[in-house]
């Protein structure tokens, strides 16, 4: 079953003391700056990350989460996002140029020149491949941290509440027993 403690209050279902209920809220409360995410200039200049920066506000905004305090990572990670897109076209284009060389490697081609073409382009595929990978996995860690996911900022509220001893519990603990 899954822990209620991993949502925001108002997603709670189930019986929640009024003392659970209300040291949640003030700690969601405590989260909340009521300023707005603005768009950073190297966002503003990229419209691929633009979009992605007015996608994401919108589904924040849809959850109460628009928050400036997540500004600076929800920029980094749209120039992020819109960099990543630009390296798969990039990609796409090495992968294409190696299977050309494929096809006019039967024109006549030597065989020198044809596997030293073929070499660079290997390369610079792998490259690529390497920069795309490690844009990705720092793409992921924003996604876990703080932004994508709910968890990222919920692990920041208090979730419980001391248990206060009531009746002959109360009452032992009271007398040293």
């Amino acid at each position: 079953m899954p822990d209620p403690r991993a949502k925001p209050l108002g997603m709670v279902e189930g019986h929640r003391t009024k003392a659970e209920k209300k040291k949640r809220a003030e700690g969601e409360a405590k989260l909340r700056t009521g300023i707005r995410l603005q768009k950073s200039p190297e966002v503003k200049n990229d419209p691929v990350a633009s979009a992605h920066f007015n996608r994401l506000k919108r589904i924040f905004h849809d959850v109460e989460m628009d928050e400036a305090f997540y500004e600076n990572g929800i920029n980094r990670y749209c120039l992020m996002m819109a960099e990543h897109q630009r390296m798969m076209a990039e990609r796409e284009k090495s992968a294409g140029a190696l299977a050309e060389l494929e096809k006019t490697r039967a024109d006549g081609m030597s065989a020198d020149v044809y596997f030293a073409m073929r070499v660079k382009l290997e390369d610079a595929l792998t490259e690529k491949d390497k920069t795309i990978a490690k844009l990705r996995d720092q793409l992921l860690l924003i996604e876990r941290e703080n932004l994508m996911t709910v968890q990222g900022k919920l692990r920041a509220v208090p979730k419980r509440v001391e248990k206060q001893l009531t009746g002959i519990a109360a009452y032992k603990a009271k007398m040293g027993g």
